[in-house]
């Protein structure tokens, strides 16, 4: 008699499988989720240190050719730095979040400036006259805007350490970051936790702060 009965697989064998295959989207999944978040930060660093020595080349460059004196002023919600024909401005990251009335402003786009060069040969008086904060400049070239993501100046000191004549060297200092509300501590680092006060919690992902500093030789010292 022949036997016409086939084995198949049991339900238990079934089971095991399905769980097996289960396990492996699963880890497949988390890792492609965790790749995904790496990439994401990688590009977030990657974009803010790009911005800091952006801004660093091109300060360098222009106070290097200044030729005269350079004048460094603080704001209550921003900085200025005012040389012959050449400045840069901007507003502080909190300032910024915050909406404070003294913010500077574009007059032509009526955006509030993040960092920004203005090339003008009367550009000296915004370090002398605080009181303009509507800026109305044909030359307004805004250098924190990269890859759509949201970044601003932390904090920022420029001192004269050696003068001579026309010749001079400068200390600079400054912190750039991203600036999404609730994420920069008081210390300007990425928050490990959550900020009740403007309700975010941490975003390591999509977080970042960078600090340059070096010497800016003016004139042939």
């Amino acid at each position: 008699m022949t036997n016409n009965r086939q084995k198949g697989f049991t339900l238990v064998e079934l089971t095991i499988a399905m769980l097996f295959v289960s396990f492996l989207l699963l880890s497949f999944a988390t890792m492609t989720i965790r790749l995904g978040r790496m990439y994401e930060k990688g590009i977030t660093i990657k974009t803010v240190n790009q911005a800091g020595r952006e801004i660093f080349d091109s300060i360098e460059g222009d106070l290097a050719s200044s030729g005269g004196e350079v004048k460094f002023t603080k704001t209550s919600s921003g900085f200025r730095i005012c040389s012959r024909n050449v400045a840069y401005v901007g507003n502080y990251g909190e300032s910024i979040n915050n909406n404070d009335l003294g913010n500077l402003k574009n007059k032509a786009t009526g955006e509030v400036i993040r960092f920004a060069r203005i090339e003008d040969g009367g550009v000296y008086r915004l370090c002398e006259d605080v009181s303009l904060t509507v800026l109305d400049y044909p030359n307004i070239l805004e250098l924190m805007k990269h890859n759509n993501i949201d970044m601003a100046v932390h904090k920022i000191d420029l001192e004269e350490i050696i003068s001579s004549g026309n010749d001079r060297i400068y200390k600079i200092d400054f912190l750039v970051g991203t600036n999404k509300r609730g994420l920069i501590d008081e210390n300007n680092r990425c928050r490990l936790d959550s900020d009740q006060s403007a309700d975010a919690s941490p975003d390591y992902n999509h977080c970042s702060t960078a600090n340059f500093n070096a010497l800016i030789r003016v004139g042939n010292i």
